[in-house]
């Protein structure tokens, strides 16, 4: 039966389920030195450009089908911070399902700070590693189309977009929610060896929806966070000043 190409995480199971019949090794980008072009297998990484909790969820699916992967942490998302608690706990779920934690790192940011890039990545590639607990070996690029392929990573790292993972084998990307030369399964019998790069967003929990509504959904993720830091920060605040006018610990 040929698999309904729609964003759901139905699909993404099916696409999964196609890849380990067929003999596909599917693994993480910290494992690429067991890459060899012309064998079947899939380097799979993801980026969180936005929702955690849908990295989450994606990396529970692939965990129940047990396979590994690389999750992309961007450190200047604008719907995210790594040091909130919802994030952080959902990251530390995906290191603790056996997945990898890699840094997404922005070129732009380090350009606008005048941060030079290779001490910038080392100084955020540390960060990461430091509040999870985790050597971070690899890396990918935020945005390379817009800003322009940085090349001065070294060897330091396994750079996502280094050309043994780019020129040397085939790359498939899900970018804008839209495949570029077709659905990934429809490669899989005719491509043998590939780099996938997935984003965990724009895959539904349940029915398929357009890009517009998938977008609003996210942003409402993001809404509900913030309502509930803030309700919880009020219900600290109550009980008002302590006894003799003056406030409490709190401020």
């Amino acid at each position: 039966m040929t698999p309904s190409c729609e964003f759901t995480q139905r699909h993404y199971r099916q696409i999964l389920e196609q890849a380990r019949s067929g003999s596909f090794e599917l693994f993480p980008l910290r494992e690429t030195h067991r890459l060899v072009p012309g064998k079947k297998q899939i380097v799979l990484r993801h980026y969180i450009d936005f929702s955690v909790e849908d990295a989450r969820r994606m990396a529970t699916v692939e965990k129940e089908m047990g396979v590994t992967s690389t999750y992309c942490v961007l450190l200047h998302a604008p719907t995210y911070h790594v040091g909130d608690r919802g994030p952080y706990r959902d990251l530390c779920d995906i290191l603790n399902m056996g997945h990898e934690l890699a840094l997404h790192y922005d070129i732009n940011f380090f350009e606008e700070s005048k941060i030079p890039p290779v001490e910038g990545i080392e100084r955020e590639a540390a960060f990461l590693g430091g509040l999870f607990g985790t050597p971070i070996v690899s890396l990918s690029q935020h945005k390379p189309g817009t800003d322009g392929f940085f090349t001065g990573v070294g060897s330091r790292f396994i750079d996502a977009y280094s050309p043994r993972l780019m020129k040397e084998i085939r790359y498939i990307s899900d970018s804008k929610r839209a495949w570029r030369a077709g659905c990934v399964h429809e490669h899989l019998e005719t491509t043998p060896t590939m780099q996938l790069l997935v984003h965990p967003e724009w895959w539904e929990e349940g029915e398929e929806q357009n890009r517009r509504k998938t977008i609003a959904r996210v942003v409402r993720q993001c809404q509900d966070n913030i309502t509930r830091l803030m309700e919880e920060y009020a219900v600290s605040m109550e009980g008002g000043p302590a006894a003799g006018g003056q406030t409490g610990p709190l401020g």
